[in-house]
């Protein structure tokens, strides 16, 4: 056995760390512990390694599309999933990364941080990503308070009211299309001088009433004092304020894939590429949520998609 303990914010009682485990997790996030629920549900000797509690959930303010939690904030989801898992017999490594994985055979060899190894017959990957940031002043301050990376998450909050919309590509024109249906005014800010989506997407944008755009141009600068109240503007004829409430960044999200590089293949996004059952193209390594190729980055399908990863782990398992 190793000497080394679990956490306990997920449960109470102390574990010592199995020798060879069913499943090993990794993540944090709402996937993550949906899939630790339905390993554990199956009887199956569960480990999640987990870098950062909670993942992308812990910087949503408000969630209003999670069933049976309305207006919720992310961290107190969270601490619900948590609470909920706390029931069932899981083993859980907080504040430690995998830093190598490998398969010898039919085992998972896993590297960790804190320099100890762990063995696993499946492994489901939960490392999530995190959104493309533009880097200005004010970004940080006011993520959660005016900025954000998901307007389906948090769109509806600014229903009424004049919003910016960051990017050029197919991200950035659909949130605005999305926005538009409900917001006062979108505004459009692309760095290049045209725009990279799909050309019906690019006409639907310039036909919309209540939508303008400038090329060539970028934000500089956020500002506000407990909310976001206006954005600085660069573009060829200097600098501009524009008074807005909202400030919607689609640039890319960019998928923390790097430990399965090599091992599976990834898309040109970096993605790792999965098929309905949540596999990849290694036997018993699984991935799930916003590290894979499913178009729709949120909490529910992510949870979701960890159910299935973990009910297929047991399939597999039992083959």
């Amino acid at each position: 056995m190793f000497d080394f303990k679990i956490d306990k914010s997920f449960q109470e009682k102390e574990t010592i760390i199995k020798e060879l485990y069913d499943v090993v997790i990794i993540g944090g996030g709402p996937g993550a512990i949906n899939a630790a629920l339905y390993a554990a549900r199956n009887d199956l000797a569960t480990l999640m390694v987990v870098k950062e509690d909670g993942g992308q959930l812990l910087n949503t303010k408000i969630i209003d599309n999670y069933l049976g939690f309305y207006n919720i904030s992310g961290e107190d989801l969270n601490n619900k999933f948590k609470t909920h898992l706390s029931n069932f017999n899981v083993d859980i490594l907080l504040n430690v990364s995998v830093t190598k994985l490998t398969k010898e055979k039919e085992l998972f060899i896993a590297n960790l941080s804190n320099e100890k190894q762990i063995t696993s017959k499946t492994v489901i990957l939960a490392t999530g990503g995190n959104p493309r940031k533009l880097g200005v002043k004010g970004e940080k301050e006011f993520t959660g308070r005016g900025v954000s990376y998901c307007v389906i998450c948090d769109g509806a909050f600014y229903r009424d009211r004049n919003v910016v919309v960051v990017g050029g590509g197919n991200s950035a024109l659909e949130a605005a299309l999305d926005l538009a249906k409900y917001v006062k005014s979108v505004h459009i800010v692309q760095i290049m001088d045209h725009f990279t989506g799909d050309k019906i997407l690019v006409d639907k944008v310039k036909e919309s009433n209540n939508i303008t755009y400038e090329l060539s141009s970028e934000i500089k600068e956020i500002i506000g004092k407990d909310n976001v109240e206006k954005v600085v503007v660069s573009n060829k004829e200097g600098l501009k304020e524009l008074e807005v409430e909202g400030v919607f960044i689609e640039i890319g999200i960019i998928p923390n894939s790097e430990l399965v590089k090599g091992l599976v293949p990834l898309n040109k996004f970096n993605e790792v590429i999965t098929n309905f059952k949540q596999e990849t193209s290694l036997a018993g390594l699984y991935a799930i949520g916003d590290v894979t190729d499913f178009i729709y980055k949120q909490v529910i399908t992510a949870a979701s998609q960890g159910a299935v990863a973990a009910l297929s782990a047991n399939k597999y398992l039992n083959e």
